[in-house]
């Protein structure tokens, strides 16, 4: 998908995540978990290694700008 297009999907399940309630195995509530959420489009040329390190350069731009978010 383009990468407007992952960015859609990626919100989507971003905040999916923060919504869910979790629960121990004993009923108990605990805090809403969050992600960041780095996204990567494969450019002409590119090499997978080359990809991967982008999108995750991206993952740490979206922890650093303070977490539960996606970046590009």
């Amino acid at each position: 998908t383009s990468l407007a297009g992952a960015a859609i999907a990626a919100e989507r399940l971003r905040e999916a995540v923060r919504v869910t309630i979790l629960r121990k195995t004993d009923g108990t509530q605990i805090p809403c978990a969050t992600v960041s959420i780095g996204l990567a489009e494969l450019q002409a040329g590119q090499d997978m290694q080359r990809l991967l390190h982008t999108a995750d350069d991206a993952l740490y731009r979206a922890k650093h700008k303070g977490r539960n978010r996606v970046e590009s």
